[in-house]
């Protein structure tokens, strides 16, 4: 027989089973993800998944904690506990939230910060080159690192407590330390297949997109960044030298949507483009989760590390 707090244990663990498989099915579906996605992206077998969404099995603490890093949300949320999609939060935090600021930064993204805005270049560039040498993946270094940092640099010049000079002083020193963390990298042995990327027509926000680019090469695509404001002619040009199997398009202001759909609709009906497969992504594109079907691309990714499983897919 099993004591009467065995017993609360065993039918709390049961209705957070219950709770937690119905979450995970739903967030993964919203962010148009197969099982064998999300196994890949977690590091686990689609059988887990499966077993997870059947509630049949229950992850660990390690997993839980990955799932709710990926999908950005809270532990009593994915657990069914709570409608609420951040759990409990301190004062400060709760107030940057409000207020649309990304969360605090990791001691390292802080560092590398800080030594930014006291115009410490070398500092900065010996920060991550030093954690590149010991070893530290460069796709931790672009999520941990680099992704926060400008966000965090973004929001501040938003809220008047950055200037325009900083943020583009920051974003050059990163563009520029990209292409050197890159060295680092071990791309993945098998050919994927060519990647081309371009932004928007009238965008100026590119960094993400390079990031997609690099995310991309280490999964073994040839990875080819193309810029900003190329014309629909010589992107379709790109496409044909190259052979590209795949275009990523990014669109970060919703008023250049229209450029982007322009865009779409010219490679479609260019005969060389036939095969291509499109996939798009940027802030633009947050606001409705059909949009990018209604332009008529293949897909959509939240994130780099989404574009590389969704490229796989769709290929």
């Amino acid at each position: 027989m099993f004591d009467i707090d065995t017993k609360r244990g065993i039918m709390t663990k049961l209705e957070n089973m219950e709770g937690f498989s119905a979450r995970l099915r739903d967030l993964r579906k919203e962010r148009n993800l197969r099982q064998k996605d999300l196994a890949t992206v977690l590091g686990l077998a689609q059988t887990t998944i499966a077993n997870y969404e059947q509630n049949t099995r229950f992850p660990d603490e390690a997993t839980l904690k990955k799932i709710v890093d990926y999908f950005n949300t809270s532990l009593d949320f994915l657990l069914g506990r709570s409608e609420q999609t951040h759990g409990a939060i301190g004062v400060q935090e709760a107030a940057r939230l409000d207020a649309g600021s990304p969360p605090p930064l990791s001691p390292l993204a802080q560092s590398y910060l800080d030594s930014l805005l006291a115009s410490d270049k070398r500092g900065a560039v010996e920060l991550i080159l030093s954690e590149c040498e010991k070893g530290k993946p460069v796709r931790e270094i672009y999520v941990e690192v680099f992704q926060p940092v400008l966000e965090e640099v973004g929001y501040r010049w938003e809220i008047a407590e950055a200037d325009v000079y900083e943020e583009h002083f920051i974003s050059s020193i990163t563009v520029s330390l990209m292409a050197q963390v890159m060295q680092y990298a071990r791309p993945h042995a098998v050919h994927r297949g060519t990647f081309l990327s371009v932004v928007g027509s009238g965008e100026r926000h590119e960094i993400g997109l390079r990031m997609v680019s690099d995310f991309l090469e280490i999964a073994g695509w040839e990875s080819v960044y193309l810029g900003v404001n190329i014309p629909s002619r010589n992107i379709i040009k790109a496409v044909e030298d190259r052979q590209a199997n795949l275009l990523g398009i990014s669109v970060t202001m919703q008023y250049n949507l229209n450029g982007a759909a322009n865009l779409v609709s010219s490679l479609r009906s260019h005969r060389s483009c036939r095969d291509l497969r499109i996939l798009v992504g940027g802030r633009a594109f947050q606001t409705d989760p059909e949009l990018w079907k209604q332009m008529g691309a293949d897909a959509y990714a939240a994130s780099a590390e989404e574009a590389v499983v969704t490229a796989e897919r769709l290929l």
